[in-house]
């Protein structure tokens, strides 16, 4: 699930299709209700975000369509991915930088076990 600050549903929505639209990738897309697997549903939540939920088994797409969103909006996303055996994933971007980023087991997020600056950063 992403959340996008100070953007309406509308705009989050046509940012979303027009992500996935030019990766091929084409879930359903709702406003609200109810959420099926394939489907990516955007929900006004409170006066200051609106959020995504994205469909079963779209990670890690989920960080690089926040990141996405980000930059085309201008604006703040956060995003939360939970795994049945890896933990879950914070990452919080910002005009499509990515600000700042926590997971549950820290070694999940550098690809190289011997890459001693990515475990510090």
């Amino acid at each position: 699930m992403s959340a996008v600050r100070g953007v309406g549903p509308r705009q989050v929505l046509e940012a979303v299709e027009g992500y996935l639209d030019g990766r091929g990738l084409a879930p359903g897309l709702r406003s609200g209700g109810e959420t099926r697997p394939g489907d990516v549903c955007i929900h006004e939540g409170s006066a200051s975000a609106t959020t995504v939920t994205w469909p079963a088994y779209f990670v890690p797409r989920d960080l690089a369509a926040a990141a996405a969103l980000s930059r085309e909006l201008g604006a703040v996303v956060t995003t939360v991915t939970t795994t049945d055996d890896e933990g879950w994933t914070h990452m919080l971007f910002g005009c499509g930088t990515m600000l700042d980023r926590f997971h549950s087991y820290p070694a999940a997020l550098v690809w190289d076990e011997d890459d001693v600056a990515g475990h510090a950063a």
